[in-house]
This record gives C-alpha cells, sequence and structure tokens, in this order.
C-alpha cells in the first residue's frame, strides 16, 4: 500500500496461534482497518501457544500455510512468519523489535483481546512493550478491563464475537459442518487434510 512520502504504513500486528484461523480474525481485522485507520493487519502466528495443549495444535507450517492460502482474499490482511525466524521463547516484546527494525517504513499497534489486556502485566517486559507501540483493545466474552488506561493504549468499540479456534476445533472432530465460520474454502482444507478430525 503507497503512502505519501514520509509517512508509514500503519500496521496492526495480531499475535496468536490461528490454531485455526476463522472468521472471528478476520472480522476484528476488517474493523482494525475500517475503524480504526489502520491500513493493514498483519496476523502474526507463534510457533508455540503456552495455553494451548500440545494434542490440539497443529504444526505450525500447518498453521501458516492457512493464513497464507485464505488471508489473500482480504487485501489488507497478512500473514507473518516473523517468528519463525526468532528463537524460543517467543515473547511478544522481541516480536515487536524485530518488525520495527524490518519494517522501518511502517508504525506497527498491537491489537490484543480484553481477556490478554487483563492478564497484560504477567507479560514479559510489558512495560517496554507499551513504550514500543500503541495498544487497541478489542472485547472479549467475560473479560472487563479498567477504563483507567496507560496514555498508549485504547479500547475500542468492536462488536463482541465470540467464536473461537477451541470451538472450530471441537466442532470439526464432532463431524459439524461450520463452514460458515471459517474462509472460504478453509474448511474443505482441514477436512481434507484431516488436520482436527483425524
Amino acid at each position: 500500500m503507497r503512502k505519501e512520502t514520509g509517512e508509514k504504513i500503519q500496521t496492526g500486528i495480531m499475535c496468536g496461534s490461528f490454531n485455526p484461523l476463522h472468521m472471528g480474525h478476520i472480522m476484528i481485522a476488517d474493523y482494525m482497518c475500517a475503524f480504526e485507520n489502520l491500513d493493514e493487519v498483519w496476523m502474526v502466528v507463534t510457533p508455540r501457544c503456552p495455553s494451548e495443549k500440545s494434542s490440539d495444535m497443529a504444526d505450525v507450517a500447518i498453521r501458516l500455510d492457512i493464513l497464507t492460502r485464505f488471508c489473500f482474499r482480504y487485501q489488507h490482511i497478512r500473514p507473518c512468519d516473523i517468528e519463525l525466524q526468532l528463537s524460543p521463547p517467543y515473547y511478544t516484546i522481541n516480536t515487536i523489535i524485530a518488525l520495527k527494525e524490518q519494517h522501518s517504513d511502517r508504525e506497527f499497534v498491537l491489537l490484543l483481546g480484553e481477556d490478554n489486556w487483563t492478564n497484560f502485566h504477567y507479560w514479559y517486559r510489558s512495560e517496554q512493550i507499551k513504550k514500543e507501540v500503541p495498544i487497541l483493545i478489542y472485547p472479549r466474552k467475560d473479560s472487563k478491563s479498567d477504563d483507567n488506561l496507560p496514555e498508549n493504549v485504547r479500547k475500542v468499540n468492536a462488536p463482541l464475537i465470540e467464536i473461537s479456534s477451541t470451538f472450530i476445533r471441537n466442532a470439526i472432530k464432532e463431524n459439524k459442518d461450520i463452514r460458515s465460520f471459517l474462509p472460504v474454502g478453509e474448511y474443505e482444507y482441514l477436512i481434507e487434510n484431516k488436520i482436527y478430525n483425524k
């Protein structure tokens, strides 16, 4: 995306396992571009998410392939493999620093669900993250953050989206046809390749 000379490309970063990608991810990215003036949202796939069981985690190469195959229809959404270039543990601060070093033409904005923000103070070097990038918080079910937010942090009035990757995985294991919850073609890809319906 072309910008005026000297104007940085406003780029949201949504970090996660994307296990798998679903329309909830797409809708949040759409909202951020349409209503929060972001030019693009990069979906940063993490090789390993501590909150998910290893038995439920598809290989990172498969998850990245899904992002690459099914994000292309959305011009403002891009898969990002930066964490595959980094050494574990995959701390968000390291991801942000690497992105800023590699893409000086962009201004990055961290996108966080409200559930993650409530635990943000436990994150590795959380104070530095707030200094490195602005943070936009979107609502999540059963999560309520403090309205007294730091200067560089802001809640957005995005719709509450209750689709989760856990729901998608469980539905596929139960042989439910949930293709409307996924980008076009992804359901067939998951079924044909037996990603979660082994």
